[in-house]
């Protein structure tokens, strides 16, 4: 319901909006120009919108502690949370496990007979649609 404002203008067939706060759904047009005829400019599209998203966890590392497999990740810059994801065995679902503010993660839950595979979640506290993807999956099976 908001009025659109003028971005800028490119000779490219995309655009980046680099003041894009995460979190928020922003909503665009486009509209073709002439160089010398502002008769010749086309009419403005239809639009199309984008909700901008946290960053991807990255660096993901595992590790075994003596409290069981330890999970960290790099801090994502706007993130409220973190939501661990945990499998149980190769052709197991993952489903979400636990959810923490900090940058790491000891699973206590675990037994020796099982393999174990994590990914993490960035959370942003404005929308869920501004959620991570997931980040690259660590398991137990590789150390």
């Amino acid at each position: 319901n908001g009025a659109y404002t003028y971005l800028g203008s490119t000779e490219n067939t995309h655009y980046t909006n680099t003041g894009a706060v995460v979190g928020n759904t922003y909503y665009y047009k486009v509209k073709a120009v002439h160089p010398t005829n502002e008769y010749a400019y086309s009419a403005q599209s239809s639009f199309a919108y984008i909700t901008c998203d946290l960053a991807q966890p990255k660096n993901v590392a595992l590790v075994l502690s003596s409290d069981g497999p330890k999970v960290t990740w790099d801090a994502v810059s706007g993130a409220s949370t973190y939501e661990i994801y945990r499998r149980v065995g190769a052709d197991g679902v993952y489903s979400q496990f636990y959810t923490t503010t900090n940058t790491s993660f000891t699973d206590v839950n675990t037994t020796s007979d099982d393999e174990y595979y994590y990914k993490v979640v960035a959370v942003c506290a404005k929308s869920a649609y501004g959620n991570s993807v997931y980040s690259s999956e660590v398991n137990t099976a590789t150390l």
